[in-house]
């Protein structure tokens, strides 16, 4: 697994210590001077500088950079999209998981991404087009229920618009993304090029219907 999530409760201590702030609700901090983590709060990180600690008490999540590759796919999704829409697409990955029991591939974390911010953008500049992919949703219920709570989580968290049918390419990445790690063989083709784990079926739909 290469990103880590939890919801940390008042019994948790741990030293976080502010390695850089994002904006006043998210924070890259030091925990217990070995690991690397993202945590969120509100006003977590509110006139906090580096160097600073952070009270476990004030962290609603956090996410575990535990590896060098997360870090650096961390690092690389950072250059390109903003860091609330970064954690947002986390964040609807890790409801999948948890509440729907949804197991994934790790480059979900790019690719989801990587789509919610161009539909984000094409939203914002008035350029977004309906979806014309076919719903496949009476074959795949459970993937179609994340992506409908992923829009309702989207504009909640970013104060956005994202339209009903903006589901449906969403579940396909889940669709696309479904399964876990198995072998360290595995992992390798994945970070070579995540296109060769895509199944056949699904990629001929994005292919088709032009879905990022």
């Amino acid at each position: 697994m290469v990103f880590f999530f939890e919801k940390r409760g008042d019994e948790w201590m741990a030293l976080l210590v502010v390695n850089r702030v994002y904006n006043n609700n998210t924070v890259l901090v030091d925990v217990d001077n070995s690991d690397q983590a993202i945590v969120q709060g509100k006003g977590v990180g509110f006139q906090k500088r580096h160097g600073d600690d952070i009270s476990p008490t004030r962290v609603e999540r956090i996410f575990y950079l535990n590896t060098k590759e997360a870090k650096h796919r961390f690092g690389t999704l950072l250059k390109d999209v903003p860091i609330d829409i970064t954690m947002t697409s986390f964040s609807i990955i890790e409801m999948a998981k948890q509440t729907y029991h949804y197991p994934v591939m790790d480059y979900i974390y790019v690719t989801l991404t990587d789509h919610i911010a161009q539909t984000y953008k094409h939203i914002m500049a008035g350029k977004y087009q309906k979806s014309t992919a076919p719903d496949i949703r009476d074959k795949y219920p459970t993937e179609y229920e994340i992506a409908d709570k992923a829009v309702e989580m989207i504009n909640h968290d970013l104060n956005v618009r994202f339209p009903k049918d903006a589901a449906q390419a969403i579940a396909l990445h889940f669709i696309n993304a479904h399964g876990s790690e198995n072998s360290e063989e595995k992992e390798k083709v994945e970070q070579a090029d995540f296109g060769d784990n895509v199944n056949k079926i699904v990629k001929s739909v994005f292919k088709e219907w032009r879905i990022l």
